[in-house]
């Protein structure tokens, strides 16, 4: 199986959820309901991250294509970043 080929996968899934988990966080945050299916979501997008994040440096260290352990790695970092910035403001939000 050619991994140029799933390279794209880790940027279309998070931007995805990145566009679900907004507009939810959006609408649920600012009327101060739904806590549970938020932070659920927020820890979702942590856990996907890190599983982004996690199979990058598996590809790396098994030595695949550059292309292929960016996409993951890149995706997986990015996405973890701006998870733990949303936590905060998330938990500003609902204290």
């Amino acid at each position: 199986m050619d991994l140029f080929l799933i390279a794209w996968f880790p940027g279309v899934l998070l931007g995805g959820y990145c566009m679900v988990y907004g507009i939810t966080i959006g609408i649920l945050a600012a009327k101060r309901r739904a806590r549970h299916l938020a932070y659920g979501l927020h820890y979702g997008m942590v856990g996907l991250c890190a599983v982004f994040l996690a199979s990058g440096v598996v590809l790396w260290v098994a030595d695949q294509e550059r292309a292929v352990w960016e996409a993951y790695g890149i995706a997986g970092l990015i996405g973890l970043m701006v998870a733990l910035g949303m936590g905060v403001a998330l938990k500003a939000l609902y204290k």
